[in-house]
């Protein structure tokens, strides 16, 4: 019980008080055990979404920069042909 363990709770003192409430302080520290996990398995889950986005970003980014140069080529070989289509026509 890491919840438990955090607080100035002396074990000779939480042993004087009644079963009820020994066992209450129990089910709170377990509760508070399950939420401090939840919480760093949040922060996990956000810190893995945050750089995926980013690789998403830069992803989104290759694939505009090579859809340009992409269009650049087929420009320079369309070119090329007609060039060669004239040649051998001419």
């Amino acid at each position: 019980m890491k919840a438990l363990a955090n607080h100035d709770w002396d074990a000779a003192a939480t042993h004087k008080l009644p079963e009820r409430l020994e066992a209450a302080l129990r089910r709170l520290a377990a509760a508070l055990d399950k939420l401090e996990a939840a919480g760093e398995r949040r922060a996990k889950a956000d810190a893995l979404r945050a750089n995926l986005e980013e690789e998403l970003a830069v992803l989104q980014d290759d694939r505009s920069r090579l859809a340009v140069e992409l269009d650049g080529a087929i420009a320079r070989s369309n070119a090329w042909n007609w060039r060669i289509k004239k040649l051998a026509a001419g």
